[in-house]
């Protein structure tokens, strides 16, 4: 065995390991009922114009006016010399800004979409009552040792076939962007911060405050559920990953889904979005560690 299928063989049997951990644990939490007690069935008071609004808002920001404003500031203000990392290449400090400026400006848009909600609507996404908010964060991490493993070796097993079939999957275009920045503390912390904290407050918020939500008014939770998942891992499409997209967008879809049932049964974004954070989290460590 040469040093490329023991690089292959090593992962798959600690992925195997923790499987078998996070089958025990879905076994006890089986037990203790979690999966048989009924989900939310509260009344949706998202509208469709509370969707168009907050999705309006979000690609508004991040596809035309950050954009715009890089553009502006290269081409217009011709700041082609800005050396704020001490760089002689421009280009590429300009790319990683326009990266992270996108998140800010699309988290910025979702702030604008929830505080334009009514009261009554911010209370159907952040019930008040109940369990606080840390223990919804601490719902989403337990949830997150339950899903992760079947995640990360459902997606090792993907990329295994398709290489047996030929195709060499690409890194995702996140994963490609924050190598790029490594270099760069100043901007690698912000955009560490962005993913782990940011990104999973303004995508939970749209894709299951809002869409799922509105989508219960005319469909039950489960169909609610995966047309939300569906959408989500749609979002995360890109040319550029080629046939990676089939294991990307998979597994986006099974974390959705997972993400919508948490939101359901917890009546709060708050467990979603610890969920969403810590996959985040692990995803960042992995990337980063050499």
């Amino acid at each position: 065995m040469d040093d490329s299928d023991a690089s292959i063989h090593i992962p798959f049997i600690l992925l195997i390991f923790i499987f078998f951990l996070a089958v025990s644990l879905i076994n006890l939490i089986w037990q203790k009922g979690y999966f048989k007690s009924s989900i939310n069935v509260a009344t949706s008071t998202i509208n469709l114009k509370d969707v168009i609004t907050g999705f309006g808002l979000f690609v508004f920001a991040e596809g035309f006016l950050i954009p715009n404003f890089i553009w502006f500031v290269s081409e217009k203000l011709e700041w082609t010399s800005f050396n704020l990392f001490q760089s002689n290449s421009n280009a590429i400090p300009l790319i990683l800004w326009r990266s992270s400026l996108s998140i800010l400006a699309g988290f910025g848009a979702c702030c604008l979409a929830f505080f334009g909600l009514d009261k009554a609507k911010q209370i159907f996404l952040f019930p008040q009552a109940g369990h606080t908010w840390v223990k919804q964060l601490a719902v989403g991490f337990v949830a997150y040792l339950t899903v992760a493993p079947f995640i990360f070796l459902f997606s090792f097993l993907l990329n295994l076939i398709l290489k047996k079939m030929g195709y060499i999957p690409i890194e995702q275009v996140g994963i490609q962007e924050l190598k790029k920045i490594t270099l760069y503390p100043e901007i690698l912390y912000l955009t560490v911060f962005e993913i782990v904290v940011l990104a999973p407050l303004m995508e939970e918020f749209l894709f299951r405050g809002l869409l799922q939500s509105w989508l219960k008014k005319g469909l039950n939770t489960t169909s609610s559920i995966g047309i939300s998942a569906l959408v989500f891992s749609l979002f995360h499409y890109s040319t550029h990953q080629g046939v990676s997209n089939v294991t990307l967008l998979t597994c986006l879809f099974l974390l959705g889904c997972l993400l919508g049932f948490l939101f359901e049964k917890q009546r709060s974004l708050w467990a979603p979005i610890g969920l969403h954070g810590i996959f985040n989290l692990v995803s960042v460590v992995f990337v980063l560690t050499p």
